[in-house]
């Protein structure tokens, strides 16, 4: 997310104030505080924001004077907020000074009378956009970069580009009447803003405009605000206006040695019909600013040896510097637009072309002796890979990752962007194993019915983009692109448009049951927590939409973003719990297909797990994505568990046990009658590793039911407290079974229980007997693995959440009977992804993942064998009696 950057850093140590306001009144607090206003009242907050980029400050802040000092800076959240900051300023003849980026370079946004200073950088929010009229709704503190990113995945564009643009939000741009560099095209803001909500003085709040078309009669009063710099009210939300993106551009740049001259040409451009979207005339500092980073790389390159010379080996003449320049930028929606007929002969001079293409919009320069952020190298880096005949990476690409720095250890990187069940997140995984720069971001999980559990695809897409930028930006350009998910959450779209079509369903929605009964005197055995039945059903209920509909899980469609629609494809870790997968893993089931009535061009490409997909576009310097892989399997990568026998449980919103066999595969790829299922681990061009999983539905969801639901517990730390205030559960029991019950009985009718409840029965006894009840469902997949495989499990390693839990990882020490490893990663999935990518790269072997296992912790049993088998057989009889509650959805199979 954006926050505000100024042009120098505040300086450390006492600071002094250039223009001394009046006094706050004490009471002002004081009534903002009952009105729960959020404010600070820190003296180096309320400095930071006594300044903006006005170039007298910037002097004044490298001596230590700041230009003013506002009593205290709120912070609202909320249209409420600034409403009661108005009423108590106005009731008090307060003065507010509202502000946002603070990018302002006439010192409008500072506070010279003191008062209140209005920080609207909270209020962020993009509200709603309606891609039907084009418009969008958006809270004023949302800053131009974030706002264009949410647009972004859905192909479109606010067009709004200002010279301040990565520094300033959507309230500043209507408060100062924005103009804006691609205004030839997209207009200004006055023609941009369709709505406003407005904050008079008063605390009052009015409403002018609306989504629809601008009114023919009366006056605008959108107008009166636009522009008004907040002294007639503070713009808490705008709606805007949309475009569709451009798919096409042509770029060009002229200098010329006078104003008049290039004065003339912006003329004839004009009278000529054409409409570049750029049409911008810098004067010679700008020229300079905005071309001469390129003009040193052209240098650098023409005194390369061999080049800058005449081919009479006479030097070439030094190039001539731009002087008054005139970069052209032409969008258009297909190539025909891309016609240069409409620009006049004779413009000037034609800056060097590879220089015309480099330009951007610059934002102002920072001052100081460090770089700010915003002079961050962004010329976009691309890999040297082997092409094969389409100019797509071939699967043995050569991939050649950057080094940092002369003479120091090359430091190879994968940005990992994983998906799970309940958030988002993205990190950076190096060669060594170490995860960094982590960011995420929680996701937005509805449940309309019981038993039914949906997405938003294009939320997932946007903060799966919003979580990679930040973590980029933080640890800078990654080599390899890694992508986990959660597996089964499945997704209809249109390819065409490269949005959504319905809900995602994720993988915990049983809504298909009875679907799947219906399938099997057809001889589809499925079951409702796999993509076939979800996408049927989505099909279906869309009214089977015409276009290019496409289905994917979460790696598909985050892959078919990241690459911008030039790759849909799926790889044998996800595809393998599709049930619409032959064995082979190359081809799916025509019979099934039939079935269910959809067609194998809907589904995407199968693809290895580890391996070159693509570049990713998307992002900075178009990363190569390597590695696609479910989350289980990644996470048993990421624990270093490579080698046939070794086994892991990740603890998350459910439970999954997951062990590696071997390169021999099973005869189909059904349920085995031990409850487990076979599953790809791992893959790459020579084959497939194979394995096993166990699966137990609920863990974690368990103890958010005992947080959200019951309000027993405060936060998930709290069980472990509460579990080890009491000796034991004194009796109580209780079954894990919220959405049915997993490996090994696949018991859909069954459902959560406690047994043994008494009248002294305390919530800590609850708390601690679903502890106890996670714990020995664990162990049931470790007893089915054991069946399966005939793999003796010595050790266990685990990760996860709830791994942090003591309390529950003895208890699975105990319970099972064997050694414990805490994994030193939590979140071993991520890790996993990442090492994968790398050893895709040919940056790491398979050899070098095994070397690295370094449990943070190893716990052995201490319970005594006959307590241990006594509470086993507890554990049985609880589970038998929570068996088959709703004996319809007890028949499905699969």
């Amino acid at each position: 997310m954006t926050t505000p950057t100024m042009p120098n850093e505040l300086p450390e140590g006492d600071l002094t104030v250039k223009f001394t306001g009046t006094e706050l009144p004490l009471v002002v607090l004081d009534e903002l505080a009952a009105a729960n206003v959020p404010f600070n009242a820190d003296e180096r907050i309320r400095f930071e924001h006594g300044r903006d980029w006005w170039p007298l400050t910037i002097g004044w802040i490298s001596k230590g004077v700041v230009p003013a000092l506002a009593g205290v800076v709120v912070l609202p959240q909320t249209i409420q907020h600034v409403s009661d900051t108005l009423r108590i300023a106005n009731a008090h003849g307060v003065a507010v000074t509202p502000q946002g980026g603070r990018s302002g370079v006439v010192g409008g946004a500072i506070p010279v009378t003191g008062g209140i200073a209005l920080d609207l950088t909270a209020m962020d929010q993009v509200i709603a956009i309606d891609d039907e009229s084009l418009t969008v709704t958006v809270q004023a503190g949302k800053f131009g970069p974030d706002l264009e990113e949410v647009l972004g995945a859905r192909g479109l564009t606010v067009g709004h580009f200002p010279q301040s643009f990565d520094l300033a939000t959507v309230g500043g741009w209507l408060a100062c009447r924005g103009a804006g560099q691609l205004s030839n095209r997209y207009g200004k803001i006055e023609d941009i803003v369709r709505g406003l909500t407005v904050v008079l003085a008063d605390g009052s709040v009015v409403h002018t405009g609306g989504r629809g078309p601008r009114q023919a009669v009366g006056p605008d009063l959108n107008q009166v605000f636009v522009g008004s710099e907040g002294t007639l009210g503070i713009i808490v939300e705008a709606t805007l206006a949309l475009h569709h993106k451009a798919a096409f551009e042509m770029r060009a740049a002229y200098s010329f040695d006078t104003v008049a001259e290039g004065l003339d040409a912006c003329r004839r451009i004009i009278q000529r019909g054409a409409r570049p979207a750029v049409l911008r005339l810098y004067d010679v500092p700008e020229s300079k600013r905005n071309f001469d980073a390129a003009h040193h790389l052209r240098e650098r390159h023409r005194r390369a040896p061999g080049r800058g010379v005449h081919r009479d080996g006479h030097d070439a003449p030094e190039p001539r510097l731009p002087r008054w320049c005139l970069p052209l930028l032409h969008l258009c929606r297909s190539p025909r637009g891309k016609s240069r007929g409409v620009l006049p002969r004779r413009l000037g001079r034609r800056i060097e072309r590879r220089l015309g293409r480099r330009w951007r919009p610059q934002p102002p320069p920072r001052c100081g002796s460090q770089p700010g952020p915003l002079h961050a190298d962004r010329t976009r880096h691309r890999f040297r890979t082997a092409r094969n005949a389409q100019g797509c990476p071939g699967p043995q690409a050569h991939l050649e990752p950057r080094c940092y720095g002369t003479g120091r250890r090359r430091v190879v990187t994968t940005l990992v962007i994983d998906v799970g069940t309940t958030s988002v997140r993205a990190a950076i995984v190096d060669s060594a194993g170490r995860v960094s720069a982590v960011h995420q971001k929680p996701l937005t999980i509805r449940t309309p019915n019981p038993g039914e559990v949906e997405l938003d695809a294009l939320e997932i897409a946007t903060l799966a983009l919003a979580c990679a930028h930040e973590t980029l930006a933080e640890a800078g350009p990654a080599d390899f692109v890694g992508i986990a998910n959660q597996r089964a959450t499945t997704i209809m779209f249109d390819a065409t448009t490269k949005l959504p079509v319905g809900p995602a369903l994720g993988w915990q929605d049983l809504r298909t049951v009875i679907d799947c009964l219906m399938l099997q005197p057809e001889g589809v055995r499925v079951a409702p927590n796999q993509l076939a039945t979800k996408a049927k059903w989505l099909y279906k209920n869309a009214g089977k939409p015409s276009g290019d509909i496409r289905f994917a899980t979460i790696e598909s469609w985050i892959t078919f973003i990241l690459t911008e629609g030039a790759h849909h494809v799926t790889d044998h870790s996800n595809v393998g719990l599709s049930g619409l997968i032959n064995i082979d893993m190359a081809s799916y089931d025509q019979h099934a297909l039939q079935v269910l009535g959809l067609r194998e061009e809907m589904l995407a490409r199968i693809v290895p797990t580890a391996g070159a997909v693509g570049p990713a576009t998307a992002l900075p310097g178009a990363p190569l994505i390597t590695a696609l892989v479910g989350d289980q399997p990644s996470s048993l990568f990421g624990q270093n568990c490579v080698r046939p026998g070794q086994t892991k449980i990740t603890f998350g919103t459910g439970a999954m046990l997951d062990q590696v066999r071997g390169p021999e595969g099973p005869t189909n790829m059904s349920r085995y009658s031990s409850g487990c299922f076979p599953t790809p681990t791992f893959s790459n061009a020579e084959g497939i590793q194979w394995g096993i999983e166990g699966i137990m539905l609920s863990a974690g969801t368990c103890i958010e039911w005992l947080k959200d639901d019951l309000g027993l517990i405060a936060n998930a730390a709290e069980t472990e407290t509460l579990a080890r205030s009491i000796a034991s559960t004194d009796g109580v029991t209780f079954v894990p079974a919220l959405a049915g019950l997993g490996t090994p009985q696949w018991d859909f009718g069954a459902r959560g229980a406690f047994f043994g409840l008494t009248r002294g029965s305390t919530k800590a006894h609850l708390v601690r007997a679903v502890l106890d009840g996670i714990v020995h469902n664990a162990v049931d997949l470790i007893d089915a693995a054991v069946s399966e495989t005939g793999y003796p499990i010595e050790t266990v390693r685990v990760d996860g959440g709830m791994t942090a839990n003591s309390y529950l990882v003895q208890a699975l020490a105990d319970a099972s009977g064997r050694t414990i490893e805490v994994s030193g990663e939590r979140e071993a999935t991520t890790r996993g992804a990442g090492l994968m990518a790398l050893v895709a790269s040919g940056s790491l072997t398979v050899d070098d993942v095994a070397e690295m296992w370094a449990p943070s912790q190893t716990v052995t049993p201490q319970l005594d064998e006959a307590f241990r088998t006594a509470a086993r057989e507890q554990w049985a009889d609880s589970v038998s009696r929570a068996e088959k509650t709703i004996p319809g959805l007890s028949g499905v199979s699969f």
